[in-house]
């Protein structure tokens, strides 16, 4: 079953893919290296953590840090407005809106995400771990990658991963955070050195 994931953007974006890789970019960034965010659904919040960290670790210059306050933070998560579900449902199934200053600087973000019960949230960790490192992805200004395996595919499979990433052996899955692509275009937007990709691809 695919799952798209699609990203809805404020104001006009400008898609620069690079000749040596196959990230994409919006083409604007943030102002200030340091992101800040806050997660307003706190089940969700080792998710969201976690996903800050990968992208943390992932060599780029740029941080995300958590704030205590919605009205401090540079992105804001939360959920749909929709009833919880048991299981994360083929769709749409998170996306992100950025404010843009001027064309070229973010200064506002919002990831929302699928609302699950309890059950589902245990039943689908994987998936919603991917969902949330993905959508972190558009908060820092990388469009979707259809040109390798990456986590900002637009699509992406339950246990399979991201959609250009291949199919896992009988009896394992996708175990990546983030893939070299992804780094790559994170460098390209803030500097930094790309993270050696040390997890196996599955597990």
């Amino acid at each position: 079953m695919l799952l798209a994931l699609p990203v809805l953007v404020a104001g006009w974006l400008l898609a620069v893919a690079s000749p040596a890789a196959a990230y994409k970019l919006y083409g604007p960034l943030w102002r200030d290296d340091d992101i800040t965010y806050y997660n307003s659904y706190r089940p969700y919040d080792e998710f969201v953590d976690r996903g800050a960290q990968a992208w943390n670790a992932s060599g780029m210059n740029a941080r995300f840090r958590r704030v205590t306050s919605a009205s401090k933070a540079d992105v804001r998560i939360g959920l749909f407005s929709r009833p919880a579900l048991p299981r994360i449902p083929p769709g749409t199934v998170g996306y992100t809106t950025l404010t843009i200053l001027d064309k070229r600087v973010f200064v506002a973000g919002k990831v929302s995400l699928t609302l699950l019960t309890p059950d589902g949230v245990k039943e689908d960790r994987a998936m919603l771990q991917l969902i949330v490192n993905h959508e972190l992805g558009h908060a820092i200004g990388l469009d979707h990658d259809q040109g390798t395996c990456a986590l900002m595919n637009v699509q992406v499979r339950r246990g399979a991963g991201p959609e250009k990433c291949g199919t896992p052996p009988r009896g394992k899955r996708y175990c990546r955070m983030l893939e070299l692509d992804d780094e790559r275009g994170a460098m390209a937007l803030y500097g930094g050195t790309p993270a050696p990709v040390t997890t196996p691809r599955f597990c």
